[in-house]
């Protein structure tokens, strides 16, 4: 977990050295991720090669049916990405239609910033799924309820106080980006900043419950959520909140979508925790 953490907070001083500071351009934006993995994926090898722990490298063991699930568990996540990318290409097609190139600017800032708050909370949850899976398996109820809040909380917390911010000092997250002259844009992106930060009161729940059921094999239940979560509620509320609201409706269309999956969300984690 301190890691993934270490590795997405690496990342976002990377880019800001690289494209504030320095002005390399966007090609920079790729070099720091790059650099972030890689110094994080050496600190991941240290303990098995310095440490003194359980697991230790050893000679590779091939079975095909634990490679095939390892596959099929991790489909929810490529499914994700998948989803996600094609939402981008509706939303930037229905902005450039209302907003012109302000409006696709300002979603690439939204996006930017959103990227990065759900990349810590996949990080807290990714960095946990180990033991949840143990306890899972090991079927200690108690222990794993007691994780699973504990995830919770803290993803809670993490995106209650983003709300926060966003909602106190959404003018001066978007001057990061763009001249401070340039005032209409950036009251423009701040308006639309804050009507897509409503989503981290919810999403941070969804997004977690996702992880859980990878961590406890549940890849079906973990690709529903997914697919709901990513691609089916936001593509829906979309172009329903587009029809009704105009270019309002784009920016709270991933907190509707979002909305919609909680109750799914919460079906089937108390499912899967009955054992």
């Amino acid at each position: 977990m301190f890691i993934n953490i270490l590795m997405a907070l690496c990342n976002i001083f990377l880019d800001y050295l690289f494209i504030v500071v320095l002005g390399w351009g966007l090609f920079s934006s790729a070099l720091a991720l790059c650099i972030s993995l890689a110094l994080t994926t050496i600190l991941g090898f240290l303990p098995f090669i310095f440490g003194n722990v359980e697991l230790k490298f050893s000679r590779i063991l091939f079975k095909l049916k634990t490679f095939l699930n390892i596959f099929y568990n991790g489909s929810s996540v490529f499914l994700g990405n998948i989803s996600g990318s094609i939402l981008m290409i509706v939303a930037n097609f229905l902005l450039l239609k209302l907003a012109g190139e302000s409006g696709v600017a300002t979603f690439s800032i939204i996006l930017y910033i959103d990227t990065f708050i759900i990349a810590f909370i996949m990080s807290l949850c990714e960095g946990m799924q180990p033991a949840l899976s143990y306890n899972y398996a090991k079927k200690d109820k108690a222990r794993l309820k007691s994780l699973i809040l504990s995830i919770l909380s803290t993803a809670f917390l993490l995106c209650f106080g983003v709300f926060i911010a966003i909602m106190l000092w959404s003018e001066s997250l978007i001057e990061l980006f763009t001249e401070k002259t340039n005032q209409d844009f950036i009251i423009f992106s701040a308006f639309a900043l804050s009507l897509y930060a409503l989503n981290y009161c919810i999403t941070w729940f969804n997004v977690c419950v996702s992880s859980f059921l990878t961590a406890f094999n549940k890849a079906s239940y973990s690709l529903l959520i997914t697919l709901v979560q990513g691609c089916f509620a936001p593509l829906c509320s979309l172009f329903v909140l587009t029809y009704f609201f105009g270019l309002n409706g784009i920016w709270c269309a991933a907190f509707v979508g979002d909305l919609l999956c909680v109750v799914l969300s919460f079906v089937l984690l108390k499912r899967i925790l009955k054992f």
